[in-house]
């Protein structure tokens, strides 16, 4: 009886060990048919930590290459030359929305300085006439009457303050999306 004991427990150790050894296989096989996986996800996750623009010297951005050149054409070869091209477009796109924000705080800048400019000079005149209208001979006095120029003086300083309101526009409908620009 002792020598069957001894044979169960030596097929039971054997047992053991190619339980353990095929657990360990299939645990060295699996990390190493998802290794290209795991480093697809560990990409995609630093892409979308980067705030979705990583700059083209990051090291998001070498990996994302390095995924769409090299491989197999397997599906996850695929799957990552998709994600490639969507970053780069989605950076892109990034870029030229920023761009156009810049170009459209610029352009309402320039419309309200030109609409300023002439304001100013108009505003000027108004007042110059006002001053010197008794001082003015018969031919300089064919102006409008009192009333044009007081109604032309008093919508001089709300067109001015309109169009200095014209550059807060912008950066007011961006904080109203929870955004800031300046």
């Amino acid at each position: 009886m002792y020598e069957g004991d001894r044979s169960r427990k030596s097929t039971l150790v054997a047992m053991g060990s190619l339980l353990a050894a095929a657990v360990l296989a299939g645990l060295c096989v699996f990390a190493f048919l998802t290794r290209r996986l795991t480093r697809l996800a560990r990409v995609v996750e630093s892409f979308s930590a980067s705030a979705l623009q990583s700059p083209p010297d990051s090291q998001a951005s070498r990996e994302i290459r390095e995924l769409a050149s090299g491989g197999a054409g397997d599906e996850i070869d695929t799957l990552s030359r998709t994600f490639a091209v969507m970053a780069e477009r989605i950076v892109e796109q990034f870029e030229r929305l920023q761009d156009n924000e810049r170009l459209r705080r610029e352009l309402i800048g320039n419309v309200s300085h030109d609409l300023r400019t002439p304001l100013a000079a108009l505003q000027g005149y108004v007042d110059t006439l006002r001053l010197k209208g008794n001082d003015l001979n018969e031919e300089e006095r064919r102006l409008p009457d009192e009333d044009t120029m007081t109604v032309a003086r008093g919508a001089c300083p709300r067109w001015s303050t309109t169009c200095s309101n014209c550059r807060s526009w912008i950066p007011a409908a961006c904080r109203s999306r929870g955004k800031t620009s300046r």
